[in-house]
């Protein structure tokens, strides 16, 4: 137990930090982990990835509304409506977005139980079967691609990162494998550093967004009425495009601000915040109990399992008990009530604390980055074996591909989670042409 409260309280400490720092990606959680898998348990893993996964999203919106500087990139969508606000507005504010937030983290959470315990998880295992694997895979590449800029470019990078994934399958022809040929010294860690990461450092640094930070005084805070109805339009919006594969906390930011007319910030920004939080949550929902990750954070998650050999989502359904007669599920759920409910306090007090920190971490935020950055860098190369020059090299074409795609407003996740499934989608849809298809 007291493990377990350690692990949980550097959870919700990194949680903290990543909301807080603008261009830290909400996935950092689970690459800060690798280095330390082989001596972590299971329920240890699961505890820090849940906690530093929801507390990104508590943290983003106070960085935003305190200093008018994105901590996570779901609060970029209302970040310009801040400057509207006075100081006494934006202090409630913090407030009003706690208890949105918390409001969505549970309401998600009901329905993670009701499926649960009302045994619908059960059956829906049964969808672990190639044929609907397959089809679950293809809707996923299908929707993904859909909600973005650059529909037939999207459709274009997912085919691409496909075709030069790793392949594991020795059942698959030759020329499957002659594809890795031209990738040996890319990883999936490179490829997210080169495509994701590094370039939302780069554009951090070159942009050097200027603070408009409040003065904190906490006597300034005027609690006006919470506002339920803002609250519980993001929270539905949110439970329900948390299924959509991809970015799902940002989409329904953006769909439940996109609700309401333009002068009305406070209610925009209260129900943006409580749908990207509810997406959070329900966006997990795939992965307890289909083992079907559609998040980039939980397919990081779902590698840091394999290494422990725990496969998703028999070993998570049938896996003993952890503590106080709890399994995995009923302890995942235990930390997300816990997480959230001091993340709500935590979010509306030491705001002074977390203005002067902002302060502090914004004047060395090049040094931050550098140290971030080569601290991930040194995990890929402990865990994957490549040659230095080339794996460089490859780091710097693909940080150069991935400037150039964010500046150009083009979104690289489709081509990272075509490289993330090729090796799923390539086993099933070979499976599925030799069992119905070869012998037409």
């Amino acid at each position: 137990m007291l493990e377990f409260s350690l692990v949980l309280l550097l959870g919700i400490i990194f949680g903290i930090m990543v909301g807080l720092l603008p261009g830290v990606p909400g996935y950092i959680g689970p690459l800060i982990m690798f280095p330390f898998v082989s001596i972590l348990p299971v329920e240890h893993i699961l505890t820090f990835w849940l906690a530093t996964h929801i507390g990104s999203q508590y943290f983003g919106s106070v960085a935003a509304i305190l200093l008018k500087i994105p901590g996570e990139v779901s609060s970029l969508v209302y970040v310009r409506d801040i400057g509207k606000l006075d100081m006494r507005q934006r202090l409630d504010l913090v407030r009003q977005t706690a208890w949105g937030s918390t409001m969505g983290n549970m309401f998600a959470l009901g329905i993670l139980l009701v499926v649960y315990y009302f045994g619908l998880s059960t059956g829906v295992v049964q969808l672990s079967g190639n044929n609907v694997k397959l089809f679950l895979l293809i809707t996923l590449m299908m929707v993904m691609c859909w909600f973005t800029n650059h529909k037939a470019l999207s459709f274009l990078m997912f085919i691409i990162g496909m075709a030069f994934s790793e392949k594991t399958a020795g059942t698959l022809p030759t020329w499957v494998f002659h594809m890795q040929e031209y990738t040996t010294d890319m990883t999936l860690f490179g490829l997210i550093l080169g495509m994701l990461i590094i370039p939302e450092f780069i554009r951090e640094m070159i942009d050097e967004k200027k603070e408009d930070p409040v003065d904190v005084n906490i006597k300034d805070i005027k609690r006006s009425k919470l506002d339920f109805k803002a609250m519980f339009r993001g929270t539905w919006i949110g439970s329900l495009m948390g299924l959509i594969p991809g970015p799902s906390h940002i989409l329904s930011g953006i769909v439940s601000y996109n609700s309401y007319k333009k002068d009305e910030t406070q209610k925009k920004v209260i129900s943006a915040e409580s749908a990207n939080n509810s997406a959070t949550i329900s966006a997990i929902m795939p992965f307890l109990f289909i083992g079907f990750p559609i998040t980039l954070s939980e397919f990081l998650l779902a590698d840091l399992l394999q290494v422990k050999m725990f496969l998703m989502p028999m070993d998570f359904k049938n896996a003993w008990s952890v503590f106080g007669g709890l399994n995995l599920i009923e302890m995942s759920f235990l930390v997300i009530v816990v997480s959230a409910l001091i993340y709500h306090l935590l979010a509306q007090r030491f705001l002074g604390f977390y203005e002067k920190l902002l302060h502090l971490a914004y004047g060395r935020l090049k040094l931050i980055f550098v140290a971030l950055i080569c601290y991930l860098i040194y995990v890929d190369l402990k865990f994957n074996p490549v040659y230095l020059i080339p794996y460089f090299l490859t780091l710097a074409v693909l940080t150069w591909i991935g400037y150039k795609m964010l500046r150009n407003d083009i979104n690289p996740m489709p081509l990272v989670f075509g490289y993330i499934l090729g090796d799923m989608m390539t086993w099933s849809g070979y499976h599925f042409f030799k069992l119905h298809l070869a012998t037409i």
